[in-house]
């Protein structure tokens, strides 16, 4: 029994369309008025929110067999990706396209070949709960999700809605594995279902903040601030930190707010000469100003979430690889479960 697209979507999460192209089906978790927001001002910025960060299948099924076919494709610079799966939370493979090479200790920015796989896995017997989870840097075309003829299929998704605003990190750089990033374990254990809207190099975002959402969240992620600090002035950051809180404040007034400040990043001294404002802090300082006045959101200090070690990021001190991720997963719902969450 092959799955129709009808029954794709009802067992996706976290994306805005499911779509039927040639080449398979696509998965988009920006809304065409979000994605418009980057299309034409910067290509770049475009193409990084065409990939699947926190998009995922979920479905329960008794069908003892499982085929997967599935591509993944480069949508932006960074190329590489993997696909976890998953039954009844044990990891029966992760499909990836850098597992015939040895990877360096900077993988990040290395080229990796777009791949198809096709892979048939044998469930078992009785019912199961299968989670297919797709990267965060890299696009995926289904080409066919099959189970046994006869066998039960039912949706499973979480019982509330995230929606998820931030940078590179908040996307996923530079994760290998999509299950290892903080977003998913923040969702996992608010039992809500990802939207991410994070972008590499962004910066608090009015403009993506104000487009309408096809839903109502139960809680709201923000995770920008480095990107600030790096390529802009105190004005800009005052500006658009209050803007933004303004905007989430008008759409969500009663919605959870969970913001974190900019984590540790290594070269902190090294563009001395150029950053514009005094302190990597002056970013936090912003932010808490701007957030005060909401009682609905609780600001977590990143600073500390990741320990300050090179060893712990992908590129040398400013995106967290899988142990830096670890970490940060770990810290969060720690300081989370302080301030009452869970």
């Amino acid at each position: 029994m092959v799955l129709d697209i009808s029954q794709i979507r009802a067992i996706t999460c976290g994306a805005e369309l499911v779509e039927q192209r040639p080449e398979g089906i696509w998965f988009q978790r920006m809304t065409h008025e979000q994605l418009e927001v980057y299309r034409e001002p910067n290509p770049a910025f475009y193409n990084k929110a065409l990939t699947t960060a926190g998009v995922m299948l979920s479905f329960s099924t008794d069908s003892a067999s499982m085929t997967l076919d599935i591509s993944i494709v480069k949508v932006m610079g960074r190329s590489y990706g993997t696909v976890e799966v998953f039954c009844n939370g044990a990891a029966l493979e992760n499909i990836n396209n850098y597992s015939h090479m040895e990877l360096p200790r900077d993988y990040a920015e290395l080229s990796y070949p777009n791949i198809r796989k096709k892979v048939t896995y044998d469930l078992g017997d009785g019912k199961k709960h299968i989670t297919i989870h797709f990267p965060r840097l890299t696009g995926v075309y289904l080409h066919e999700l099959s189970l046994d003829d006869g066998a039960s299929l039912q949706s499973v998704k979480p019982s509330k809605k995230a929606l998820v605003f931030g940078d590179s990190i908040t996307q996923g750089f530079d994760t290998l594995h999509p299950t290892v990033h903080h977003i998913h374990a923040l969702c996992r254990a608010l039992d809500a279902e990802e939207y991410n809207k994070g972008v590499g190099g962004e910066r608090h975002a009015p403009l993506l903040a104000q487009c309408p959402e096809s839903f109502t969240p139960d809680y709201i992620f923000v995770g920008y601030g480095t990107n600030d600090w790096r390529r802009t002035d105190p004005e800009f950051l005052e500006r658009n930190c209050a803007e933004l809180y303004r905007i989430l404040a008008q759409k969500y007034p009663n919605v959870p707010v969970i913001t974190v400040t900019p984590v540790w990043r290594a070269e902190l001294d090294a563009y001395a000469d150029v950053i514009r404002f005094e302190s990597f802090h002056d970013v936090e300082a912003c932010i808490l100003r701007h957030t005060a006045a909401y009682p609905n959101v609780t600001v977590i200090r990143g600073f500390d979430l990741i320990p300050h070690d090179i060893m712990y990021f992908a590129d040398y001190g400013l995106h967290p690889n899988d142990s830096g991720f670890t970490h940060y997963s770990k810290n969060l719902l720690a300081a989370l479960r302080d301030k009452g969450f869970f």
